[in-house]
Parts: C-alpha cells; structure tokens; sequence
C-alpha cells in the first residue's frame, strides 16, 4: 500500500538527516497521498539510515479533514509496524 510514497519518505529524511537538516533520530517526516487521503509517516525512534519502506506506518486523516486540514490524523494505523510518533500515541 502506498510503495512509492513510502520509498519517497525514506530516501528524503534520509537526504534530511545527510545535509545536516534534522538530528539523529529527531523529528518525523510524512506525506500524503491526495488520492486516497492516506498519509505516510516516518517511525519514530529508527536511525533514518536505516528506515525501508516496511518501516513506515499509513495512518488516514480524520474525516472530513482530508482537504482543509490534511495533517489532522485520526490514529488509525493501516499498516506499518513503526512505533507511532508521540502525537498519534495520544501522548
């Protein structure tokens, strides 16, 4: 689900984490698929040099959100056995 999405969050956090523009294993990176409303979100917790598209977790928006407020999620995971970040814990 989601493959080349997945691919893509991989290959930039890992570009982010390369040039200097995030932390080792701070911060998490997402995209979201305008078709389906589905966003990709990078685990937390996993080196980003070694983060594969099996890692990443697909989480949907809320309802209703998927355009005005896209990054709103309803911590529904749809795939993907990365540890959530806190925000989606409900931490």
């Amino acid at each position: 689900m989601l493959e080349p999405l997945k691919k893509d969050l991989c290959e930039i956090a890992k570009r982010a984490q390369d040039t200097g523009l995030c932390k080792h294993k701070s911060g998490n990176f997402s995209i979201r698929d305008t078709d389906s409303g589905l966003i990709v979100v990078s685990p937390t917790g996993l080196d980003r040099d070694l983060a594969t598209p099996r890692d990443v977790v697909v989480h949907r928006a809320r309802p209703g959100q998927r355009r005005r407020r896209p990054g709103h999620l309803d911590g529904r995971r749809f795939q993907g056995p990365g540890r959530l970040p806190g925000g989606l814990r409900g931490d």
